[in-house]
């Protein structure tokens, strides 16, 4: 899909979604009640999204310090700050993304179909991780040097060139 057919599809596409819901919803329950639910669901978006934001960011950081390559985690913590913003902005389709992408299955399916859409972001996510597998090191994937590792501990001495002094 062409950048310039995404972002018509985001731009003008999904407000009139969004609109046509309002629209729906509201003759259904009236004026209030669908005003509340907008309200209601960004309040506990901004909620759900915090906290599973800090999660996904623990697991980023575990991942990190047990060595391996942190790529499914960081998606799902994208996928997640991506459902907050969902969430957050008014209208309920919106809202229906958002949730799907607070739930882990929904999440970790949805993550799966954007690798398929965009076959150049596969690397950045290996093939197991995108199937909601464990992420494992392989030849794309050198696995993380531990700290230990990355430390050189040196004792200085004085050194004099030879050379320099004949």
């Amino acid at each position: 899909m062409h950048l310039f057919t995404c972002l018509v599809l985001l731009f003008i596409g999904l407000p009139a979604i969004e609109l046509l819901c309002f629209v729906v919803i509201g003759r259904e329950i009236g004026l209030l009640p669908t005003l509340a639910i907008i309200f209601g669901t960004g309040l506990l978006g901004a909620y759900l999204a915090r906290s599973e934001g800090l999660r996904a960011w623990q697991q980023v950081q575990q991942t990190l310090a047990a060595g391996r390559n942190p790529s499914r985690q960081v998606l799902e913590g994208l996928a997640i700050l991506v459902a907050g913003i969902a969430l957050i902005l008014p209208g309920f389709f919106t809202d229906l993304i958002g949730l799907c992408l607070l739930l882990a299955p929904t999440r970790r399916a949805a993550i799966a179909l954007l690798l398929l859409a965009f076959p150049g972001l596969r690397p950045l996510a290996g093939a197991p991780a995108a199937a909601g597998g464990q992420s494992h090191p392989g030849p794309d994937f050198p696995p993380a040097p531990k700290a230990s590792e990355q430390i050189i501990d040196v004792t200085p001495r004085e050194v004099q060139d030879s050379k320099l002094n004949p």
